[in-house]
């Protein structure tokens, strides 16, 4: 097994907590009544992205809900080395 199938494995149980408390969070995008707790989900998906190792986290405003930018610089001179991910709310009605 792969040194990352391995880590995987050895942390599975932690993996899954994490998302188990993301999860917990009612996150409920189009009702208003949920406001606060999407920033706090935005506010707990930045955290995780830290914890992890991101470089850079930003929680970047939007006419609606935030939007949760991650990025994990793997060469500062290899602009293509560079793993980013970004998170999202869609106000679904």
């Amino acid at each position: 097994m792969s040194d990352t199938q391995n880590y995987i494995q050895q942390n599975k149980e932690r993996f899954l907590e994490e998302l188990k408390d993301l999860l917990r969070i009612a996150s409920i995008s189009a009702d208003p009544a949920y406001k606060n707790d999407v920033l706090n989900c935005a506010d707990a998906v930045a955290k995780h992205l830290k914890n992890a190792g991101a470089d850079n986290v930003e929680i970047c405003e939007t006419k609606g809900y935030p939007v949760v930018f991650g990025e994990k610089i793997v060469d500062k001179n290899l602009r293509n080395q560079r793993l980013s991910c970004c998170f999202w709310r869609k106000n679904c009605r």
